[in-house]
């Protein structure tokens, strides 16, 4: 287990801290340009900001040895981050569906230039963090709750991204909260799976 954490450490905390000084800029870059695709990605990266933090945690709680109240040490500390993080997934998905739907009766205008921009920088922020988690993650159900996070949202900046080259050639402005729905189910599809999962081993 120290092992593990000597590891496992190093990229957690890197993956933890570019996520969260990005997710400044995303939502800043969201509110300039009034588009709930990058606002809606910037709460997605959040949330991971959240998980890798709690999985952290987990990583070290677990090199803890074993006493007279834990007899079996703290390995179940990775099971129970994944089962929180999953679960907030599950509550952030559906504040999206409420703000999707608010948007697709009333689109406002979007930026689309500042949309496809920052959706293209976070598409790499994105990659290179997940890409620090991706070894080991098999193996270890905490690991890839944070992982899935991760590339969760590689896929839903991809949508952004998307989005914010039709919105630029055709101004179809409901294209910003549609893309945004898309990602709240892909945010509460991959949820589930570890939310099932965590639930059975508990």
């Amino acid at each position: 287990a120290p092992g593990c954490w000597r590891r496992t450490r190093p990229r957690l905390s890197a993956a933890l801290f570019i996520t969260l000084a990005f997710v400044i800029l995303e939502a800043a870059a969201g509110f300039f340009a009034n588009s709930l695709a990058l606002l809606t990605d910037a709460a997605h990266n959040f949330t991971d900001v959240i998980a890798l933090g709690i999985s952290w945690y987990a990583v070290y709680l677990t090199t803890r040895p074993s006493n007279s109240k834990n007899t079996f040490g703290y390995h179940r500390a990775g099971i129970l981050a994944a089962l929180l993080n999953s679960t907030t997934l599950v509550v952030i998905s559906l504040g999206i569906f409420y703000e999707t739907y608010r948007r697709l009766v009333h689109p406002p205008q979007v930026n689309s230039t500042v949309l496809v921009g920052v959706g293209s920088l976070a598409l790499i922020v994105n990659l290179a963090t997940a890409l620090l988690l991706q070894r080991g993650s098999d193996g270890d159900l905490n690991l890839r709750s944070a992982f899935i996070h991760l590339m969760g949202d590689v896929v839903s900046t991809i949508g952004a991204v998307i989005a914010g080259v039709i919105i630029y050639f055709t101004h179809a402005n409901w294209m910003d909260p549609l893309v945004s729905g898309l990602i709240g189910l892909l945010i509460l599809y991959s949820a589930w799976g570890i939310l099932r999962e965590t639930v059975d081993i508990l």
